[in-house]
C-alpha cells in the first residue's frame, strides 16, 4: 500500500458520531473494513478526544516535529561550529 490519504480516512470513519476518543474511532474504521495501517495510525493517535473530522485528520497527517538537544554543551558546540565556519577562529 501506498500509504493513507485523506479520502481514504473519510470513508474508514464515515458515521462517526463526536465528539469520539480514538478507541471508538478505531471500532468504526474496523466496522467499515478499513485497512490495517488505517487502524494502526487511529489507535497510536492517543486517548484524546476529537470534536470534528478536521482534528482527526490533522493528526493523523502531522508528524511531531523532533525534539531539539536542550543540552547545554550541545549548543555550546553548535555555536563553536558556527562561528568557526565564519572564519573566526576561537583559542580552545
Amino acid at each position: 500500500m501506498a500509504g493513507i490519504t485523506p479520502p481514504d480516512l473519510q470513508k474508514a470513519l464515515s458515521g462517526v458520531e463526536y465528539p469520539a476518543d480514538s478507541e471508538q474511532l478505531r471500532k468504526v474504521a474496523e466496522n467499515n473494513h478499513a485497512s490495517k495501517e488505517i487502524t494502526d495510525r487511529i489507535s497510536h493517535l492517543g486517548k484524546k478526544e476529537f470534536q470534528n473530522p478536521a482534528e482527526v485528520s490533522k493528526a493523523v497527517f502531522t508528524r511531531p516535529r523532533p525534539r531539539r538537544a536542550t543540552c547545554w554543551k550541545r549548543r555550546r558546540r553548535r555555536g563553536r561550529r558556527r562561528t568557526w565556519r565564519r572564519g573566526n577562529r576561537r583559542a580552545r
